[in-house]
């Protein structure tokens, strides 16, 4: 018998400890660091921080002027039958058409009511 009471209380105690030690006690603490780290809300947020810091620079801010270009080609290739008053016909086949066209274009706001001025500083103070 007392071999059977030796042997319940260690397996209690052995049960206890191991039901201790298993899992880590949620603190009010803990458990908001934990649903602040995983909010994805925070994560967008904390990412489009990231995105204007990359952003504020001189570049981006409309003291540059911009220059943008596009070019193009049409190629077409017919053939056509005309048929006249006096009931003449002129075929033609195979007449090829080709044109090319490009532009280009500056752009430079001359005034947009200070914002230059004040908002590329402003940016700049922030980050």
């Amino acid at each position: 018998m007392n071999k059977f009471k030796i042997l319940s209380f260690a397996a209690i105690y052995l049960n206890l400890y191991f039901q201790g030690i298993g899992q880590e006690l949620l603190t009010k603490d803990l458990a908001v660091k934990i649903a602040l780290e995983n909010n994805f809300e925070i994560k967008a947020a904390n990412n489009l921080t990231k995105i204007a810091e990359n952003n504020a620079a001189l570049t981006n801010s409309d003291f540059l002027p911009s220059l943008s270009g596009s070019a193009g080609s049409t190629f077409a290739s017919t053939s056509s039958e005309n048929k006249f008053q006096d009931d003449r016909v002129v075929s033609v086949s195979g007449v090829e058409t080709v044109g090319y066209n490009a532009n280009l274009a500056l752009n430079y706001t001359l005034f947009n009511g200070f914002g230059r001025k004040y908002n590329y500083p402003k940016i700049t103070r922030k980050l």
